[in-house]
């Protein structure tokens, strides 16, 4: 696998968002809205293991996708259609983390890395950043770990070296000697077309780190927002079904009112007051 998006950041303005169409997709999807709380909602994956955020706030709209949940689109096939969906609207990408597993070990880098760093600064895409180290022993008595560039700074660009396998394997898996490079690049420098395909800017971010190939991709230097196929929209009978078919916390309502007299009409009630007072609202809010 080369090198690939792990983390991606976008927001809008509220007069002119893609969450609506987002929240849509997520439900064609078989995403399933766990919770809505201080204006975000955290819609979890098929699998159940990965969570996407979609924020409102009254000056912005973020969608916020870890390094989980892009995976779990790229295994679907649906990256690049869900980068196509938040194409259709004025955005700025405001982080973005590209990334690059290479076979080796961290803790025979990391002795090298210690040794030619001495002064505990380095020189990132043209900024001077402290170096920050977490290290740890392994059980073949080594240290390894993490190397910052740029700890907990507002840098536009910073960037880390650890140990995959070593991680993997306090997670209790196993994985062959690995090591990740990573760069997360924020304030908008970064594109949706960067997201979709990261190579060029990885490059450009870490190539005074790790030795680049022979013939990097060259990056675009404008923003030209991916041509990606958009999804279809889904029809609203389909999203209906499929959100209420998939709800747990409905399903878990259904049975507590099995469990009771006349809990089925209860149930039906307060679900149609609910809808009622939701519709009455949001007509006023307009």
């Amino acid at each position: 696998m080369g090198v690939i998006c792990d983390w991606l950041d976008v927001t809008y303005s509220p007069e002119d968002s893609v969450l609506d169409d987002v929240g849509a997709w997520l439900l064609s999807q078989g995403f399933v809205l766990e919770s809505e709380k201080e204006y975000t909602q955290c819609w979890i994956a098929p699998d159940g293991g990965r969570v996407l955020q979609l924020q409102r706030r009254a000056k912005h709209h973020r969608i916020s996708a870890s390094g989980s949940v892009v995976r779990c689109l790229r295994e679907f096939g649906e990256w690049l259609p869900f980068l196509g969906l938040l194409a259709e609207c004025p955005h700025r990408v405001t982080r973005l983390d590209v990334a690059l597993d290479v076979g080796g070990d961290m803790a025979a880098w990391l002795r090298k890395w210690r040794r030619a760093h001495r002064s505990g600064r380095f020189a990132l895409y043209r900024n001077e950043l402290d170096i920050t180290y977490f290290t740890k022993t392994r059980s073949d008595g080594k240290e390894s770990g993490t190397v910052y560039l740029g700890y907990r700074t507002k840098a536009r660009f910073t960037a880390r070296v650890y140990d995959k396998s070593f991680e993997a394997e306090r997670r209790g898996e196993a994985l062959p000697p690995t090591i990740r490079y990573e760069a997360t690049i924020r304030g908008g420098h970064a594109t949706l077309h960067d997201a979709g395909a990261p190579a060029a800017l990885f490059w450009e971010v870490m190539g005074s780190i790790l030795p680049p190939p022979e013939n990097p991709p060259e990056r675009l230097s404008v923003d030209l927002s991916p041509r990606y196929p958009t999804p279809p929209s889904p029809l609203p009978y389909q999203l209906l079904k499929r959100g209420i078919a998939g709800d747990p916390h409905l399903g878990e309502l259904i049975r507590v009112a099995a469990g009771m007299p006349y809990g089925t009409e209860l149930l039906l009630q307060l679900v149609r007051e609910r809808v009622e007072a939701e519709i009455a609202g949001r007509t006023e809010a307009a």
